[in-house]
């Protein structure tokens, strides 16, 4: 699910993987894998602004 469209219960949990990869396969059986939609010339974000941009989104999103 791409980060603009995911809906967050009230509660939940993030867990980041690698800047370059992602999480491992082994963890997308525990809940739901969200991407952050970025540009074809960008490789990968750094963690700290993937964790920021999630952030910021968590808090824009209406949680039901």
């Amino acid at each position: 699910v791409k980060l603009p469209l995911a809906k967050f219960e009230p509660v939940y949990g993030l867990v980041f993987g690698p800047e370059n990869s992602g999480l491992p396969g082994e963890y997308h059986g525990f809940g739901t894998s969200i991407s952050i939609p970025q540009s074809k010339t960008i490789d990968s974000l750094n963690l700290a602004v993937s964790v920021g941009i999630t952030l910021y989104q968590t808090r824009n999103t209406d949680i039901k």
